[in-house]
């Protein structure tokens, strides 16, 4: 039976997705815009969705924990440096939470 991870996940901005875009090219990420998703080239399989009011959904799948966690990692520093508030949930195959990532600014 195949690995699966998966990450659920929130960020909170006053930001338009194309800004968020345009912060994650500049910190390195490669991805394109899709209707109102961004699709990070990443082995996680990384997207930001539009979600309700200042609230963008995040998903991203991998084979490999290390990878999904890494991914996620990197993905929160980016957005810790620009003060995104964001929550990372990480799963795994049996839907097991064994991760947290988030980043709280402290203006909130």
């Amino acid at each position: 039976m195949a690995n699966f991870f998966m990450l659920a996940g929130t960020v909170s901005t006053d930001k338009t997705l194309m800004e968020i875009e345009q912060l994650l090219q500049t910190a390195g990420f490669q991805c394109a815009t899709d209707d109102d998703e961004i699709l990070l080239k990443s082995p996680a399989n990384l997207t930001v969705r539009s979600g309700f009011g200042h609230e963008y959904i995040v998903v991203a799948d991998a084979q490999e924990r290390d990878t999904l966690t890494n991914e996620a990692r990197l993905l929160s520093d980016s957005l810790k440096q620009n003060k995104i508030k964001h929550e990372f949930e990480l799963y795994d195959r049996a839907n097991e939470l064994y991760d947290v990532i988030e980043f709280v600014a402290l203006d909130d």
